[in-house]
């Protein structure tokens, strides 16, 4: 038995996703018909995570196993001739037999892509937001800061759920793994990052006295941003009220938001 790993790239504006679902367009399933029709036999395509509708990649991870002895390096080729312009098979590499793309997974990178341009693009349309006002993060006040971060959160439930759910999954890895203080360090930097910046709000509100600084920074900190982080994960993978995975929480999400807001900034 070969175990196949693949790096793909796709153009999700046209698919529901990447997951397997019935009457629905995605990614998965286009992949999968492509490489049983390529090798003759019913496969599984275990991807690093899913991509919500809509959600391009530039580097999915996949493997399959199979017992086809096709050459490697033709399978990109022979692939990418059953599939649609928008999905296209970068690589393929014969890896361990115990290789999993998603229990093997060490990162992952996304990328949001803001044009604060007037006019737009006309190419990268579905590449990027589009924002014509300009924006000066310098000239937010410590308040307008702290609802812009929260909202970025929320923009993560509505747009990119994934992630939300490898956060909780890789969490609750490390709380159970004996990890290094070396085999941190790359998670460790980003966490340096959000504190380093949420060091600089509260300066601000120091200042412009629109956050309470009567509560300590690191409270703050703690409770906004990683409560926050905590509750949309467990909407997002259904932990919460999970008799009703399919209901959409972006109401209770957004009343959360405000009560943080009201009970931490000055009027």
């Amino acid at each position: 038995m070969r175990n196949i790993k693949l790096i793909i790239e796709y153009d999700g504006k046209e698919y529901n996703g990447w997951q397997k679902q019935k009457n629905k367009l995605n990614i998965q399933g286009e992949i999968e018909k492509a490489i049983e029709t390529i090798i003759g036999e019913e496969i599984e395509l275990i991807a690093s995570g899913r991509t919500d509708a809509g959600v391009h990649s530039l580097g999915q991870t996949a493997n399959f196993k199979t017992e086809s002895t096709i050459q490697i390096e033709k399978i990109p080729i022979a692939i990418n001739s059953q599939l649609k312009k928008s999905i296209r098979i970068k690589s393929a590499e014969e890896v361990e037999e115990n290789f999993h793309s998603r229990y093997n997974c060490k990162r992952k990178t996304y990328r949001y892509v803001i044009n604060n341009t007037p006019e737009g693009t006309a190419i990268y349309r579905n590449l990027e937001t589009h924002i014509p006002q300009k924006l000066n993060v310098e000239k937010m006040t410590a308040a307008q800061e702290l609802e812009f971060y929260i909202d970025r959160y929320i923009d993560l439930y509505k747009e990119n759920s994934d992630l939300l759910n490898f956060n909780a999954n890789f969490s609750i890895y490390i709380g159970s793994e004996d990890t290094t203080k070396d085999e941190m360090k790359p998670y460790n930097s980003i966490i340096d990052k959000f504190v380093n910046k949420f060091h600089m709000l509260y300066k601000k509100a120091q200042d412009d006295k629109t956050v309470r600084t009567d509560i300590s920074e690191k409270s703050i900190f703690y409770n906004v941003m990683y409560a926050m982080l905590s509750v949309l994960s467990k909407y997002s993978s259904g932990i919460i009220h999970s008799a009703d995975q399919d209901r959409n929480y972006e109401k209770e999400i957004c009343q959360l938001k405000d009560m943080y807001l009201e009970y931490y900034c000055r009027k």
